[in-house]
């Protein structure tokens, strides 16, 4: 199978349009702006505001993730407050800087243009705004001189920022983001790129709407905990070995702890001729403030169902070949993952597929080598296993 790419961690792709909290229906509940002392807005004024999602491509958004800065695809919902008067407030401009920040800007024909080096978070010792940054190397500077503004064209429903490339962590071209700079209140003037950032932002409204309801598992479910190993295919993860609930509904399966890095969601899956089908996207919570789904798939390819065989004597689950568990912060396509697992087995024992002729087996921890053929077969006996087959 084609190998699943990880860029670090990724990034989660979020809402479309909502009711807004910010209606215009009844003019005599409107209100002007608030800022605050550092002149940061803090609401913006009445306006009709609407969400968008980020297009997912790859290497537009940096993040930091402690010390380090990461690259990968962009994050987060963008909501849009529009006023009667053409004034355009956006909500948290840089994708995975999300403190309900806002800019301002003035919408004018096919542009919404936004004034750079705005004010959008104060600490104890810093300012924090929004500014242009360039790539050097491994690292952004600032920018100033490239744009007084910050501009965002409008094509049919997308709103695409102008002046800006993806980002490449070898080449030096001239590489421009937006992104989060910090200068000290004890030396102002003085800027630090704070590792948030994004280049090739293009927001549009989508044709449907993800669904983030958590699963949860009936009242009063019955589960075990199996033992639950799996192998990175991306190479940079861990492989996983540790435990997970599993709790049956008739036919329907839910499993808590499938996903390692959000261990406490729940997935389900509906059982029908020994497959296990868990249906495509599960929302499976946040990570790194994205929005994570679990499916199955393949590099570049669109989300799909993901599989588990079972065997009801033996209780194991195995998963398909060439099959991958992903987490993913986007619901409809794999492209930049944040894991990408295969061969699944949660269970005491998970016995030789029947058709492969030769195949390194275990019991009780202990290697063995089997010759599978028809008669192989595995007897659950409260829960100790018997192996009927040809040691070789």
């Amino acid at each position: 199978m084609k190998k699943i790419f990880l860029l670090f961690y990724t990034i989660a792709i979020a809402l479309g349009v909502k009711a807004s909290a910010y209606s215009v229906a009844n003019v005599e509940n409107y209100t002007e702006e608030v800022r605050d002392s550092n002149n940061i807005i803090i609401e913006p004024a009445t306006g009709v505001a609407k969400e968008y999602r980020r297009k997912v491509i790859p290497l537009t958004s940096c993040f930091r993730v402690g010390e380090r800065a990461c690259v990968d695809i962009q994050a987060s919902d963008a909501m849009m407050v529009e006023c009667e008067d053409g004034t355009v407030y956006w909500k948290d401009p840089i994708s995975h800087y999300r403190k309900g920040s806002w800019i301002k800007g003035k919408k004018e024909g096919t542009t919404i243009t936004f004034p750079a080096k705005q004010p959008v978070f104060a600490s104890a010792n810093y300012l924090y705004t929004v500014r242009w940054g360039v790539q050097t190397g491994t690292n952004f500077a600032l920018a100033d001189d490239y744009s007084e503004d910050i501009i965002l064209d409008i094509v049919n429903d997308s709103l695409i920022l102008r002046g800006s490339m993806a980002m490449d962590l070898v080449d030096d071209s001239k590489h421009y983001l937006i992104g989060i700079f910090r200068e000290k209140f004890s030396k102002l003037g003085t800027y630090s790129f704070y590792a948030y950032g994004d280049s090739q932002t293009n927001l549009y409204i989508p044709s449907r709407w993800p669904d983030l309801n958590l699963i949860m598992p009936p009242v009063g479910m019955v589960t075990e905990k199996l033992p639950y190993t799996a192998q990175d295919d991306t190479g940079v993860l861990e492989d996983v070995k540790d435990s997970v609930l599993v709790g049956w509904d008739a036919d329907t399966v839910y499993i808590q702890g499938l996903c390692p890095h959000l261990p406490d969601g729940w997935v389900k899956g509906t059982l029908q001729e020994g497959i296990v089908t868990f249906k495509a996207p599960q929302y499976i919570g946040q990570r790194y403030l994205s929005d994570m789904w679990m499916f199955g798939g393949d590099i570049n390819e669109k989300a799909t169902d993901y599989h588990l065989k079972y065997d009801v004597e033996s209780n194991y689950f195995v998963g398909i070949a060439d099959e991958d568990l992903i987490e993913n912060a986007t619901d409809e396509w794999v492209i930049f993952n944040i894991s990408a697992y295969n061969n699944i087995i949660i269970g005491t024992f998970a016995p030789t597929d029947i058709n492969e002729p030769f195949r390194n087996a275990y019991f009780n921890n202990q290697p063995i080598k089997m010759i599978v053929n028809g008669q192989f077969r595995i007897v659950r006996n409260d829960k100790r296993y018997t192996i009927m087959g040809v040691e070789e």
